[in-house]
């Protein structure tokens, strides 16, 4: 049987370029800001593989006017 020790913070990701497994926290995501217009209009945010460097998106949301 498989205890848990301690519930986590972390997410398991797959790229899909190079196949690798990574965890990754709120730590590892960044911000891509997209302007448009003069003013923002998305924040795109990501991870990147640790093995290849490719950006995974993790979520993405609309800035309210």
């Amino acid at each position: 049987m498989i205890n848990v020790m301690k519930l986590g913070d972390k997410t398991i990701g797959e790229c899909e370029n190079c196949g690798c497994r990574f965890a990754y926290g709120e730590e590892n995501i960044k911000d891509f800001k997209l302007y448009g217009g003069g003013k923002l209009q998305i924040i795109l945010s990501y991870v990147e593989c640790p093995n290849c460097g490719m950006q995974h998106k993790v979520r993405k949301g609309v800035v309210e006017e």
